[in-house]
């Protein structure tokens, strides 16, 4: 993630690609817990730390990607208040 491209707000990365070509998002613990329970996402690990706000969309989806996008741009922003 920090080696890689990502698009930011305040300075702060909230998206990027993965490896496998999956888009990666920092949204809330809850968001992500809904993603993750309906299927639609994987919680992000990174080495032995599962990331409680980070989420992979693996599925290439142009409306849940643009979706989770501007939901992950808003939380950093907030975050960033």
């Amino acid at each position: 993630m920090l080696r890689g491209d990502g698009l930011t707000v305040e300075g702060k990365v909230y998206a990027f690609l993965s490896k496998g070509e999956g888009l990666v998002v920092k949204l809330p613990a809850e968001r992500v817990a809904e993603l993750t329970s309906q299927g639609a996402a994987r919680q992000v690990v990174m080495g032995a730390r599962t990331m409680r706000e980070w989420v992979e969309l693996p599925q290439p989806d142009e409306t849940l990607w643009r979706r989770a996008m501007t939901e992950a741009a808003a939380y950093v922003r907030q975050l960033a208040s």
